[in-house]
This record gives C-alpha cells, structure tokens and sequence, in this order.
C-alpha cells in the first residue's frame, strides 16, 4: 500500500476539519509531497465551499437545499443492500400499481394535448373541431376531457378519432394513471 492509498479515507474528514492533530499533520506532510492528492483536496475544498454557499442562500430563501450534501452522512451508516433493496422493489411496485391498467368507461370530449376543450385557435380554424384537428395536424395529440379531468390516448391511431374531434363521446377501454387506450368509441 502506497501513501495515497493509506491518506484515502481521511481526505473528507480532512476537508472537513474532523481529524485529531496527529491524522491532521499526516495528510498535510503527504500533501505537500504529492500533487494528484494535493489537487484532489483542493478540488474537495472547492466542492465544500459550493455545497455550503447553495445550502446558505436556499436557506436564506427559507427553503432547505433538495439535496443533502454527503459529508452530513460521513461517521452514519447508510442502509444495508438488503434495505435498499426493500425500498427499491416498494417503490418499483407503487409505481405499477398506479399506472396498471384497470377498465375504464367515461364521457367526455375529444380534444387536443394543446387546447383541451378551450379552443384557443378556434376562430381563425372556424370552429372548435377544425381547431382539434389543426393542433393535432401541427404536433398536438388527442386528448380526452371528462369531468376537469384530461386523459392522453395512448392510441392516437384510432380509427374513428379524428371523426370525433370536439365531439361529447363515450368511450370504454383501459387507463393507466393519466392515459387511456380506447377499445370503444361512441356519440354521446
């Protein structure tokens, strides 16, 4: 083992002044006579400085930084493998469970992914159903809009949809979380 190797796991607590005197004059005397550790330590000082000034001026702003810089963690430990694991398969496991598919009958209006119901381009299209399929033509996406609610359509290839276009429908199919797939369409 080399003398960077041995100094490796005090650079932090050095950086972060949490060495005994005897540690602490042990990196400085390994610093002085090493440059890649030397820099690594003055790259580490700068960090701190960055991580403390953006967790100030958050706080000044009376918010808590998103993040929690690491050294907070330095001496805890962090959870085992098998509790990361835990926590990652309950996590993967909400997230199917609330973008499953489950049946879904409603009734709304056909839109588009820009305007919903609101047709804000409706008077230079003529109506609100040229304004749907004017979006839609210019990168928008069908959009269901039932009770304040809107829903993306997940098959936008759906034969009768542009038919529809600001028409009340009632449709029947699958939803997962905000998007549907629709198996039936009908005039409302």
């Amino acid at each position: 083992m080399n003398d960077c190797d041995a100094i490796e796991t005090l650079v932090t607590p050095y950086v972060d002044d949490q060495l005994g005197e005897a540690e602490r004059g042990i990196v400085a005397n390994h610093l002085r006579r090493c440059a890649a550790c030397s820099e690594r330590v003055g790259a580490e000082v700068i960090t701190r400085q960055v991580l403390r000034t953006e967790a100030a001026a958050s706080r000044a702003m009376g918010q808590e930084p998103a993040w929690r810089p690491r050294v907070y963690r330095l001496g805890r430990p962090g959870p085992s493998l098998s509790q990361a694991a835990l926590v990652a398969g309950a996590a993967i496991a909400s997230v199917v469970w609330l973008v499953r598919p489950v049946p879904i009958a409603a009734v709304g209006i056909i839109g588009d992914s820009q305007c919903g119901e609101k047709h804000r381009y409706a008077a230079a299209a003529g109506d609100n159903g040229r304004c749907t399929l004017n979006c839609v033509a210019r990168g928008a996406e069908f959009v269901l809009v039932a009770d304040n609610e809107v829903y993306t359509i997940r098959n936008q290839d759906f034969p009768e949809l542009a038919a529809f276009a600001d028409a009340r429908v009632a449709i029947s199919g699958t939803r997962g979380g905000q998007a549907i797939t629709i198996s039936r369409i009908d005039l409302r």
